[in-house]
Order: structure tokens, then C-alpha cells, then sequence
């Protein structure tokens, strides 16, 4: 709880999203992201979910595979994101991601539908 909020959290996701740098995964170590308690909305879930996610090409951050979005005010619309996020059908979604935690959200039933098919 450090109080990242919306663009906080965009400006991270823009860091996390997939890139090479001569051949390499930036950020290769960070493993574990825990932004809990953070307000970043469904903005904030669609952001992150966009940099974790695969891009057209397969792509995607390899490295993180524990994510924590607990008590982050996300709803039906952020947890859709998340659920396209790890879509295997959808340039093969992000298998690498292991824990994901959305505890205290306001999902409904539509959001966790969405992440638990």
C-alpha cells in the first residue's frame, strides 16, 4: 500500500511490458508483484494485464509469476482484462503467471467468471 493509484500503475505496466533488449527479457528477475491496496481501478488491472499479457507475436513478461492485486477497487471490467490476460486461445496467454490474488475486489459474478474459465 504505497498509494501507486491509476497512473502509477500505468507507468509500471508501461516498464513490465514486454520488451528485448539484444535478445534479452528486461527485468528478467522480478518474479514476484505486489501491488495490494493500491486503488488502481480497473484501468489500472486493464494496464497490467496488457503488459503481462501476450502480444500478437506470443510475447510476454516470462518472469512474473506471482501477482497480488488485493483491495485494489478493480470490478467486472478490470477482471475481464486479467481474464484475456491468461486466455491460452489468445496468442497463448500468460502460462507463466502462477499465484494471482484479487482478494477484496469488487469482481461480481461476471469477473470471476471470466478468470476462473
Amino acid at each position: 500500500k504505497c498509494g501507486v493509484g491509476e497512473a502509477g500503475a500505468r507507468a509500471l505496466a508501461e516498464a513490465l511490458t514486454f520488451k528485448e533488449r539484444d535478445g534479452t527479457v528486461v527485468f528478467p528477475c522480478l518474479t514476484t508483484l505486489h501491488l495490494g491496496g493500491n486503488n488502481i481501478g480497473d484501468m489500472g488491472a486493464r494496464w497490467m494485464a496488457e503488459a503481462l499479457g501476450p502480444n500478437k507475436r506470443g510475447q510476454h513478461n516470462t518472469a512474473i509469476t506471482q501477482l497480488n492485486l488485493d483491495w485494489n477497487n478493480i470490478g467486472p471490467e478490470g477482471a475481464r482484462a486479467v481474464a484475456t490476460m491468461l486466455d491460452p486461445t489468445i496468442h497463448g496467454g500468460n502460462l507463466a503467471l502462477q499465484v494471482l490474488s484479487l482478494v477484496g475486489n469488487r469482481l461480481a459474478d461476471e469477473g470471476a467468471e471470466g478468470i476462473a474459465t
